[in-house]
């Protein structure tokens, strides 16, 4: 039997297989692509490759399990914090914006009289009922709120509380970077994602993987050792915001690359701020093309 099964599978009068030789050329115009000498920290050039888990291991859709093998940028410095810098986080920008520093529920007494405010306002009470809540005897003084109508409350709160800030770009990128919610998720050096252990296939996943932040990196090395990229993100998608007449608008989101994609691709993290909104007008009533655009 198991003559009749070498003559099944192995023909007497076929040659056998001989492995692929590895010295192609493709695997050699890799390895010159790839031949370069980034600028590295004394004594931390040779950085070992780590293996770890990809975490697209666990899924078999696809039938094909493998490791990937993590080669970190060589100089540990790029993507490091600035010691020197002041950090100002939105936290602390609303503190410094308040006259009474000790009290954190300024300009609110304490903060009962603050969560009152914020179940009022979140619930959609109306002012009278607000009122009328208000004059029962005793709930004022027990409480000790600072205002005893709706009418004391509406005043703190646009002439007390900081006005809101004006738009800028940067405030945006510095609230994203600085988000504790993110603080776990964010990247700040590129890194090389190989699916074999020659380190040959290149695995793209988020953005620090990719050919770009690596060569960026680089480029700014050569210029000042240390800096951090933060890249930013503007996307949009057609929405319709209308049930009749089918009327439709492009919103434009603004995020930084730094956020790893499980964090972006969950809307419940809120990792893009909406910037504007685009009208998908046909803009009839303009005869010339040429000012559509």
């Amino acid at each position: 039997m198991q003559d009749l099964k070498d003559g099944l599978f192995q023909p007497e009068d076929e040659e056998p297989l001989t492995p692929p030789d590895d010295t192609s050329s493709d695997k050699e115009d890799a390895i010159e692509e790839y031949e370069w000498e980034p600028p590295v920290q004394e004594n931390n050039s040779n950085i070992p490759s780590v293996e770890l888990d990809d975490p697209m291991d666990n899924d078999d859709s696809n039938g094909t399990n493998y490791r990937v093998t993590t080669m970190p940028y060589p100089d540990s410095r790029a993507g490091k914090p600035i010691t020197c810098a002041k950090v100002w986080d939105a936290n602390t920008t609303y503190g410094s914006s308040m006259s009474n520093s000790e009290n954190p529920y300024s300009p609110f007494s304490s903060r009962m009289d603050w969560e009152i405010v914020q179940w009022a306002k979140l619930h959609g009470l109306s002012s009278t009922a607000l009122s009328d809540l208000l004059s029962i005897k005793g709930v004022n003084e027990h409480l000790g709120l600072s205002y005893k109508h709706s009418r004391e409350l509406n005043d703190i709160i646009d002439k007390q509380l900081p006005g809101h800030p004006m738009f800028r770009c940067e405030q945006i990128i510095v609230a994203l970077y600085g988000d504790l919610d993110f603080a776990d998720y964010l990247v700040f050096a590129p890194e090389c994602h190989y699916t074999d252990d020659d380190e040959t296939v290149w695995l793209y996943s988020d953005m620090h993987t990719g050919k770009w932040w690596w060569n960026t990196q680089k480029k700014l090395d050569e210029q000042q050792l240390g800096t951090t990229i933060v890249p930013v993100i503007i996307l949009t998608d057609k929405t319709q915001v209308t049930m009749f007449h089918n009327k439709t608008m492009y919103p434009v989101y603004l995020t930084i690359g730094n956020i790893l994609k499980e964090i972006h691709r969950k809307l419940s993290r809120h990792a893009h701020v909406l910037l504007a909104y685009l009208t998908t007008t046909h803009l009839k009533h303009i005869t010339n093309k040429a000012s559509h655009h």
